[in-house]
């Protein structure tokens, strides 16, 4: 993951063959863009074939989290490394915990059962 000033975090997920792997990053994708809206997620792979599917389920909107899956052996991916190096590069903020003053114990629990 890198973090940039423009778009927040920039998330790779890296497979080496994906079958059903793309469904983990695309959710993976969908969670940090929760909280990240501006954020961008990758899926690289070796697996061109697995790629263009799930490319196309990009575009078809089947896989909603990912914005882009790319060949680590491709131009493509060359041109991302190229894209990336117009972002500026930071350390991420910190994320604040959320705190409660409610502790849930086993006591609790029972009361509620």
């Amino acid at each position: 993951m890198f973090y940039t000033t423009e778009r927040g975090p920039i998330c790779w997920s890296v497979k080496t063959s994906l079958r059903e792997r793309y469904k983990q990053a695309d959710l993976e994708a969908i969670a940090l863009k929760y909280v990240h809206r501006k954020a961008l997620s990758y899926l690289i792979t070796l697996e061109e074939n697995e790629a263009r599917s799930v490319k196309a389920k990009i575009k078809s909107g089947d896989v909603i989290g990912l914005d882009d899956v790319i060949v680590a052996t491709s131009e493509d991916f060359n041109q991302l490394i190229f894209e990336l190096k117009e972002f500026e590069f930071s350390e991420p903020p910190t994320v604040k915990v959320i705190e409660s003053n409610q502790i849930i114990t086993e006591e609790k629990v029972n009361k509620i059962k």
